[in-house]
């Protein structure tokens, strides 16, 4: 979950560099609504529940299972260019697994539906991490990420971040509580941006 995991995850910013330039997001009230939304409307429809099955299926031994997910996600992320940086953070991902013994990690490597979701999960089934803890602590790295996009973009600055960050912090158990209960058929989300 830490922002210097050699992944690129402080790399994308996703829809906020274009809300932000588009005049739609111009203070922190309106950064901790648009973080805030997309936590529990859409990350908490697609990411999180995604997670989940992904725990799901790597603790049954299921790569099968988890190839058709990663095509699931694949379909689901609205642009190509999300879709690129989710595969290649789950590429860079599954080669550090790798590198640190995770063998199941390998095939991952150059595999074209890797993504972080999926390769997170991995992670945490074979380091034995709870499943609470691996859910609750990929909502938090990709809130932080989130906010520290913002703080670079507005500028928020530092402090303003942080207010922003432990406010928004207090909304991932709700969308973990969400996650739980999406069923297959209601996977997905539509934003803005």
């Amino acid at each position: 979950s830490s922002p210097t995991l050699p992944v690129g995850g402080y790399t994308g910013s996703e829809a906020l560099e274009y809300a932000i330039t588009a005049g739609w997001l111009a203070d922190k009230d309106a950064i901790r609504g648009w973080i805030g939304g997309r936590l529990s409307h859409s990350f908490a429809g697609v990411d999180l529940p995604l997670l989940l099955r992904f725990q799901d299926a790597f603790e049954r031994a299921d790569h099968e299972a988890a190839l058709a997910w990663s095509q699931t996600l694949r379909a689901l992320r609205e642009r190509f260019e999300l879709a690129r940086q989710d595969a290649a953070m789950g590429r860079a991902l599954a080669t550090l697994l790798a590198d640190l013994g995770v063998t199941r990690a390998e095939p991952w490597r150059a595999e074209e539906l890797a993504n972080y979701p999926a390769m997170f999960a991995l992670g945490a089934v074979e380091w034995g991490v709870d499943r609470d803890a691996a859910v609750t602590g990929f909502a938090f790295a990709w809130l932080e990420n989130q906010v520290a996009a913002a703080v670079k973009l507005l500028p928020l600055g530092q402090t303003a971040g942080q207010r922003v960050l432990g406010e928004l912090l207090k909304g991932i158990p709700a969308a973990i509580q969400r996650a739980r209960g999406v069923e297959d058929a209601r996977l997905g989300a539509s934003e803005p941006g």
